[in-house]
């Protein structure tokens, strides 16, 4: 797979392609239905494949700090798409001229113009262009006169309800991680490089690895129950806070992460964490003392959660 940043940098060479585009977030078992779909008719037509993706997501671009928390980030976005074993992902910044473009002229300068697709593979509720207007009937009827096909897909279902990144969020939200591996297809993981913070859990006798976040507004907060993998050949069981802290009024959201029974100097490392409990939501605490009481229960409902699933 081949990253692409910005229309810039599209090969001359890519032609003959086979295109899908969205938001991607989750990468979740009905976005990956769109690009198996992609995958199977592409290889039909002998076409390259090609993902459309955008940083911002354009509800991020138009509701700024009011957007909803990402479930992904793109670094983890980007790891899910290897996986898939596309040709090649488009990352196009999503700004005032892109939001501008009209269904034609997007289809023009992007589909035909850059990419010379043939065939363009939607989900159920794909829109593109200016307020969205760009719906499937719109992007047929621009198919015969560009010269590409368009197929779109029917709404992808799990346990009665439609699969979606809305459904995975209201599921982060309240720590339902078995409804949420189901939706995705894995369980729910964020991946990062630890770095130096401001050494606050070491003094509190919690020494923490951090993992910076911003700057995403992420779709879960708490405290949970967390295995890492990136160290050692076993996964690493921890604690983890997501969020903003609110205690020390941080702004950016930030993953930080208290492994049992391990000390170790692993700055620089990058971490996979798999989130598999929730033990509370995020609080502030007017005193640091009560904050450390906390954070000694929160080990304790740790290992007690530890010990419940290893009988």
């Amino acid at each position: 797979m081949k990253l692409i940043r910005g229309l810039k940098n599209i090969p001359k060479q890519l032609k003959n392609t086979a295109v899908t585009i969205g938001d991607f977030d989750g990468v979740h078992l009905g976005h990956q239905s769109v690009i198996r779909k992609l995958q199977l008719e592409a290889a039909k037509r002998k076409l390259k494949t090609v993902l459309i993706c955008f940083e911002p997501q354009p509800v991020e671009f138009f509701w700024k700090e009011k957007a909803q928390g990402r479930i992904m980030r793109l670094r983890e976005k980007l790891m899910a798409f290897k996986k898939l074993k596309l040709d090649y992902v488009l990352c196009l910044p999503f700004n005032e001229a892109l939001a501008d473009l009209s269904p034609e002229e997007f289809v023009k300068k992007i589909l035909s113009d850059a990419l010379d697709c043939k065939l363009l593979v939607i989900g159920d509720d794909f829109c593109c262009g200016k307020k969205r207007a760009g719906n499937a009937d719109v992007l047929r009827g621009l198919g015969k006169k560009y010269q590409f096909e368009v197929e779109q897909l029917q709404t992808f279902v799990v346990e009665h309800a439609r699969d979606s990144s809305t459904r995975i969020r209201a599921a982060l939200q309240k720590g339902n991680f078995h409804l949420v591996e189901e939706l995705l297809g894995q369980p729910y993981f964020l991946n990062g490089k630890v770095i130096h913070g401001d050494a606050r859990g070491r003094s509190l006798g919690f020494p923490t690895a951090n993992i910076a976040l911003q700057p995403y507004h992420m779709a879960l907060t708490g405290i949970f129950m967390v295995e890492a993998d990136g160290v050692n050949d076993k996964p690493l069981l921890g604690v983890a806070n997501i969020g903003i802290r609110p205690t020390f009024e941080n702004k950016g959201f930030i993953l930080e992460i208290y492994f049992l029974d391990f000390d170790q100097d692993i700055y620089g490392k990058t971490l996979t964490v798999r989130f598999s409990h929730k033990i509370r939501d995020e609080k502030k605490f007017n005193a640091l003392e009560d904050l450390k009481k906390e954070m000694a229960k929160d080990v304790e409902k740790a290992r007690a959660f530890q010990k419940l699933n290893k009988k």
